[in-house]
């Protein structure tokens, strides 16, 4: 079983021959901005249509600290909300299978 966390910026490009997965680990590499930030279930969720992950908590705990956003735990519950007002809301089981991912924007409330 292979099982992936990604804490640094990355993109995984399918292809017809499999896949190639590209990591930037440079500083100066300018972030993506807010596009990126609410593209995270998206992204993530992609993950588990390409890669047998375990525990779904615990990678996205690896995968958030690439955006540099605050996370609180609450129960079975991650939340990360980015300078922007929007909230990325991860909803696990016992097993730390993901159950629902959702985004709200906090500051239109």
């Amino acid at each position: 079983m292979l099982q992936a966390v990604f804490p640094i910026p990355c993109c995984w490009l399918p292809t017809s021959e499999g896949a190639l997965l590209v990591l930037i680990s440079d500083p100066t590499y300018p972030p993506l901005g807010m596009s990126s930030e609410v593209r995270i279930p998206v992204r993530f969720s992609q993950l588990f249509t390409t890669l047998e992950v375990a525990d779904h908590q615990r990678a996205l705990i690896g995968y958030l600290p690439s955006y540099n956003l605050p996370i609180v735990y609450s129960g079975h519950r991650i939340i990360a909300t980015t300078p922007h007002g929007i909230q990325i809301v991860g909803k696990f089981d016992t097993q730390g299978r993901l159950l629902e991912m959702t985004t709200t924007n906090t500051l239109q409330r």
